[in-house]
């Protein structure tokens, strides 16, 4: 993984050859979903600070990704173990949907059933009752 001091001075080299003001990289930011405060931003670019201590992943890897399309090594190394976790998730996911739909469509076929054979037993103790007008 890219030193955090190096990555700190690759950031202030690129601020300046873009000529990108705090706004300007705080908008940026913004478009990428992250968020921070100028004051926080002020002090990853102030004098010296490639030698203070930041929070990696809350303050230097966003400003990183809007300035240098940065994603650190390790991150890039877990993307295809991602992915596979992700297919066999969904996977299951799908099976288990599939499980669960096929036992609502035999309960929804026997509920069926069972209002036919009703409806039978009706039919049956109506015409017994009433044969043309009359009890039996």
């Amino acid at each position: 993984m890219t030193d955090t001091r190096e990555l700190i001075l690759k950031l202030k080299k690129e601020r300046q050859e873009k000529g990108l003001s705090y706004n300007n990289i705080l908008d940026l930011m913004e478009k990428n979903g992250d968020y921070m405060s100028k004051s926080t931003l002020s002090r990853v670019f102030a004098e010296g600070s490639e030698d203070r201590t930041f929070m990696y992943d809350e303050t230097i890897l966003p400003i990183a990704n809007v300035l240098l399309d940065y994603i650190p090594s390790d991150k890039n190394d877990n993307v295809e173990e991602l992915e596979h976790q992700l297919q066999d998730l969904q996977e299951k996911y799908y099976a288990e949907i599939n499980k669960e739909l096929e036992q609502s469509r035999r309960s929804i076929e026997f509920l069926m059933n069972q209002v036919l054979v009703n409806n039978r037993w009706v039919d049956m103790l109506l015409n017994s009752i009433v044969v043309k007008g009359k009890e039996v």
